[in-house]
C-alpha cells in the first residue's frame, strides 16, 4: 500500500506560505479550460482577447510539484509478481517545449524547427507520470499558475491553449488521465485522485 513522507508535508506547509497576487476570483468561479477539454472545444476561444502570458510562477509551481513528488514513494508490484518501492518523482517526466529556447525570435525559430524535426510539439503536456492507475496507461498534466494569480475566471480559460486542447483530448482517447492544475497543490490533489490516495495523509 503506497505512503508518504513526513518530511516532505513540512516542506510542503512552508511553501503554502509565500505570497500571492491578490485575487480577482470567487470560490464559484468554475475552471473553464478543463470545460472547454471535457467539450472538445479550445480553450482560448471562449477567452478571446484575454492578455494571459505565461509568468516565472508558473515554472515554480511546476517545480514545488516536483518536489512533492520526490516526497512521496509508491508500493508496487511488477509484471513477474515481485515488489518494490520507488519515489514517485522517478517515474514522473517534464517536457519543456518551446517555452525555454534562447535568443531574438529567429535563433528561437531555428531552435524549435530543429526541436519538430526531433519529435517535438507544441502543445505537448508539461508533465507526464508514467504510472498506470484505475485504469488508465498514465496521468498528462498541463501546469499553470494558481488561480488567485489570474486577474479574472475568463483568463483562466485562456490559460490553455488549442494546441494544448487538442494534446490533452487525445490522451484522453488513448486512454490516459489527462487534467489541467492551476498550481502546484491542485497538482498535488489530482495526482492524488489518480492514484486513489487520500490527499490529507500526504500533505495535500
Amino acid at each position: 500500500s503506497p505512503h508518504g513522507s513526513a518530511a516532505g508535508r513540512g516542506s510542503i506547509e512552508r511553501r503554502t506560505q509565500i505570497p500571492m497576487t491578490r485575487a480577482r476570483w470567487t470560490p464559484a468561479d468554475i475552471s473553464l479550460a478543463e470545460q472547454a477539454i471535457a467539450a472538445g472545444q479550445p480553450a482560448n476561444v471562449i477567452a478571446a482577447g484575454s492578455t494571459y502570458a505565461t509568468k516565472k510562477a508558473e515554472q515554480h509551481e511546476q517545480m514545488w510539484f516536483v518536489e512533492w513528488c520526490q516526497a512521496q514513494t509508491i508500493d508496487l508490484v511488477d509484471p513477474d509478481g515481485d515488489e518494490f518501492t520507488i519515489r514517485l518523482d522517478t517515474a514522473l517526466v517534464g517536457y519543456p517545449g518551446g517555452a525555454f529556447l534562447s535568443g531574438d525570435k529567429k535563433r528561437r525559430g531555428m531552435q524549435w524547427a530543429i526541436m519538430k524535426q526531433m519529435g517535438c510539439k507544441a502543445g505537448v503536456s508539461d508533465l507526464v507520470l508514467n504510472l498506470p492507475a484505475n485504469g488508465y496507461h498514465g496521468m498528462h498534466l498541463e501546469m499553470k499558475k494558481r488561480r488567485e494569480q489570474f486577474r479574472c475566471s475568463s483568463d483562466i480559460a485562456r490559460a490553455v491553449s488549442s494546441d494544448q486542447t487538442a494534446y490533452l483530448q487525445l490522451m484522453r482517447r488513448l486512454g490516459y488521465f489527462t487534467s489541467v492544475a492551476f498550481g502546484w497543490t491542485e497538482a498535488a490533489a489530482k495526482t492524488c485522485t489518480y492514484l486513489g490516495w487520500d490527499p490529507a495523509e500526504r500533505g495535500v
